[in-house]
């Protein structure tokens, strides 16, 4: 697992706590730059040209106020002798983020998903939404709740022998996992969810199969994916004990969902991917489907030479 350098947590509210906390511990153990930003978002134009004066004021006191409580709480990150800076930018908040990821070569981002009081379900926000498809560093979204370390991590991978690309993606994913979960002593499930083919013959309506064949030919589908999810997962079998693999079946958004809750997981690894020709969007709908579902933290890895949309100017 590499070493990180800097590290960028985005603090903005006393529900980011738990981010804060996460990478501190992740700073102190790699002896790594923290940087906390918060980002005052600005006004539409039409109200900034109605009262330009005052909206300076208030954007002045608010900038003021940011640095001092950023301030505070570097007294803590400093005492555990993690090097610490703050940052009070303006604008819109992933793009502000991004933008500093690009001009100071963060390896890490950090962002909080907030829990909804009553119920299971997080809060992600369109910021961190906006992260995770185009910041070309992982982004690490924690659940407001999360004050222990991470002892069930559940690793989701796609594995493809004639990928070369999407088997770097998985491979960071699995050795973040097993960083992460020795880290706090805990286990690591890698799970791959497939879809068998048959299902879209049948809906797409191409020649009709009868049920033997098609049950022959989902055994046929299931095996290749546990040989490609076995060759994948062997080289890490020696690195920890507390290692388990599963093969589900079923729409992957759904099914790693699913799965991270059967198993009570603290956190899920995901890769994201360029589409072809689009910078900055996701295969699919895979982790669009598994945000919307899932209860617990969440951290998107990205792969080598991923672009981003998002520009310094």
């Amino acid at each position: 697992m590499k070493h990180f350098k800097k590290i960028l947590c985005l603090y903005t509210r006393k529900e980011d706590q738990s981010a804060l906390e996460q990478s501190m511990i992740l700073a102190e153990a790699n002896q790594a730059e923290l940087t906390l930003v918060s980002v005052v978002e600005e006004l539409p134009a039409e109200c900034k040209m109605e009262n330009a004066r005052e909206w300076q004021k208030i954007g002045d006191r608010q900038r003021k106020a940011c640095g001092h409580f950023l301030e505070k709480i570097t007294a803590v990150a400093s005492n555990k002798g993690v090097k610490t800076k703050v940052k009070v930018l303006d604008g819109i908040p992933a793009i502000r983020v991004i933008q500093e990821v690009l001009k100071h070569q963060y390896d890490l981002v950090v962002a909080s998903a907030m829990a909804q009081r009553g119920l299971h379900t997080l809060l992600w926000g369109s910021t961190v939404h906006k992260l995770i498809r185009k910041a070309p560093v992982p982004v690490w979204v924690i659940k407001s709740t999360q004050h222990k370390p991470f002892r069930r991590v559940l690793a989701a991978v796609d594995p493809d022998p004639t990928n070369g690309v999407k088997t770097g993606l998985n491979r960071k994913i699995i050795e973040w996992g097993i960083y992460l979960a020795e880290r706090g002593q805990g286990k690591l499930t890698i799970v791959h969810a497939w879809t068998p083919k048959t299902e879209f013959l049948i809906t797409m309506g191409h020649t009709p199969i009868n049920q033997q064949d098609r049950t022959a030919l989902a055994k046929a589908i299931q095996l290749d994916r546990k040989n490609a999810l076995d060759q994948l997962v062997e080289p890490y079998r020696r690195q920890t004990r507390k290692l388990s693999v599963e093969l589900v079946a079923g729409r992957p958004g759904y099914k790693i969902a699913e799965t991270a809750q059967e198993l009570k997981s603290d956190l899920v690894i995901m890769g994201t991917l360029n589409r072809t020709g689009i910078v900055g969007l996701l295969i699919g709908s895979t982790i669009e489907e598994t945000l919307e579902r899932l209860e617990c933290s969440l951290l998107a890895v990205k792969p080598d030479g991923f672009k981003t949309p998002v520009t310094l100017g």
